[in-house]
């Protein structure tokens, strides 16, 4: 089962003989798997008044991280709507992950060039677009590594767009590149024989 758990840390500046008023660092600390669907290194946490003491700060903290929370789930949803939608034009997947709806493999053909498309769903979902990587099924490289593709973040997208249009837009894009990523694996063949 995932731990997911979210802490606060609070470091208090002390000063030998003088007290201090001053406001103290802050940090959140979560576990491996939230950062997964938070990502709380960039949240902008609530102002610490001056003078302000813990049990003050801490319901503001408490409605700020409910409220990301309920974004990411959110978020998590439309992921999981997306990754249904590809579905309408590369069949099922291979491979997914069903929890965070981050990863998902599906298999795609070209004639007898037959390839897997890896997506990396970004926490950001729609507003970033997913990051595809081609993998051939065929070809290997001189240590018997399936020859990857570059990451591909350039096609056309829009957070606008519904999830059967973007997965439309993705598999056009796919179908096109998947030419120029088959030379490439010929060319990275001969290169090694």
């Amino acid at each position: 089962m995932y731990q997911l758990t979210i802490s606060l840390q609070v470091k208090f500046p002390v000063q030998r003989g003088k007290p201090q008023s001053s406001v103290p660092q802050l940090k959140l600390i979560t576990s491996t798997e939230l950062k997964e669907v938070l990502d709380t290194d960039d949240m902008k946490l609530p102002v610490w008044a001056i003078h302000m003491c813990l049990m003050e700060y801490i319901p503001m903290l408490q409605e700020t991280l409910r409220s990301q929370v309920q974004d990411a789930c959110t978020s998590i949803n439309l992921r999981r709507a997306f990754m249904e939608s590809l579905s309408l034009y590369f069949g099922r997947p291979i491979e997914a992950d069903t929890i965070f709806c981050r990863k998902i493999t599906v298999v795609a053909s070209n004639g007898v060039f037959t390839f897997l498309v890896h997506f990396s769903v970004p926490i950001q979902f729609p507003k970033q677009q997913p990051t595809l990587t081609l993998q051939s099924s065929q070809h290997f490289d001189s240590r018997g590594r399936p020859i990857l593709s570059r990451p591909y973040s350039d096609y056309p997208w829009s957070p606008r767009w519904d999830q059967t249009q973007m997965s439309q837009r993705i598999f056009d894009f796919v179908t096109d590149e998947c030419i120029t990523f088959k030379k490439y694996c010929s060319e990275v063949l001969l290169h090694h024989t």
